[in-house]
């Protein structure tokens, strides 16, 4: 068999990156509300960084140590810096109101408004990161691998009520690209979600699709491609 693993899960080195993050936008929450000011302290990017790797050194095996010393970790403080600088950018003339990662968001569907005999469906979500100005939302989505089609749609119907409720974003941090996601005819609305799920209550079968599983650190044992 081939083995085309670098030894550990993406799943988890997604994990980090968002923990990474999520530590370093705390520490300068307030410094952005108060002063639109986003310039990030090289030596804090370090610090966290190098606590959260260690913190996590135990899920992969000693031989890709030397790769994170001397490619990912660099990688990882370098964008994560210039990650700030775009926002920084991106945001210039606004008054950025709020500057955080949403919690425990839920959006209760309205499909089944006319009939109070249908369930309710309630969809749980978290932004990696929301921010608000006086005029407009933002939805950023970090990853270190590829995206999900309609994701950050969903996200934006949780948060706001409604697909075209916020712009949205993705980092890359491994490329440090800060990118809109490709417009495509398919994308996803509050009235498709709706339909969804009168889909699911309706039918009598719940179709399973196949798909590539993606990053998953079961998909070789779980086998739902060949299911």
């Amino acid at each position: 068999t081939k083995e085309n693993s670098y030894g550990g899960s993406a799943r988890i080195l997604g994990i980090i990156v968002h923990s990474i993050l999520e530590k370093i936008t705390d520490k300068i929450y307030y410094k952005i509300i108060k002063e639109n000011n986003f310039d990030v302290d090289p030596t804090l990017v370090k610090e966290i960084v190098q606590k959260e790797m260690l913190r996590n050194n135990m899920k992969y095996p000693t031989y890709v140590d030397l790769y994170f010393e001397k490619v990912l970790i660099p990688t990882f403080e370098k964008n994560i810096i210039e990650f700030y600088k775009k926002m920084e950018k991106e945001l210039k003339g606004e008054k950025v109101k709020t500057f955080f990662g949403e919690k425990n968001k839920i959006y209760i569907s309205d499909y089944n408004e006319d009939d109070k005999t249908k369930p309710d469906f309630v969809i749980k979500g978290r932004a990696d990161l929301v921010v608000t100005t006086e005029k407009e939302n933002f939805i950023i989505d970090y990853k270190t691998g590829s995206s999900t089609d309609g994701q950050l749609d969903i996200y934006s119907i949780i948060l706001c009520g409604d697909s075209e409720g916020a712009k949205k974003y993705i980092y890359n941090v491994v490329k440090g690209e800060l990118k809109s996601p490709e417009e495509k005819k398919d994308k996803i609305t509050k009235e498709q979600l709706n339909e969804i799920f009168k889909k699911f209550v309706e039918d009598e079968n719940f179709e399973r699709k196949k798909k590539s599983c993606g990053n998953c650190e079961y998909k070789n044992i779980c086998r739902k491609d060949v299911i």
